[in-house]
């Protein structure tokens, strides 16, 4: 009886470090995803950002003054 206890004893603890290393694992899945998508989102953060041009008009200009209609 001993002996079955032992090994019930051996493979619970088995189990507790296979949920351990699965949990590591995850974990490190899930910082790795995290990493690519915060990549992806200062690449497209910046990406937005340098490729609007930026428009500065001079302080005499007639922008936005004149509307053209036409019928």
């Amino acid at each position: 009886m001993d002996f079955l206890s032992i090994g019930a004893i051996s493979a619970w603890q088995q189990q507790q470090v296979a949920q351990q290393v699965g949990i590591a694992m995850l974990k490190k899945s899930l910082d790795m995803q995290a990493k690519g998508a915060l990549a992806l989102v200062q690449m497209a953060t910046g990406a937005t950002s340098t490729a609007s041009p930026v428009v500065v008009a001079s302080p005499d200009a007639a922008v936005g003054q004149n509307l053209d209609v036409v019928a």
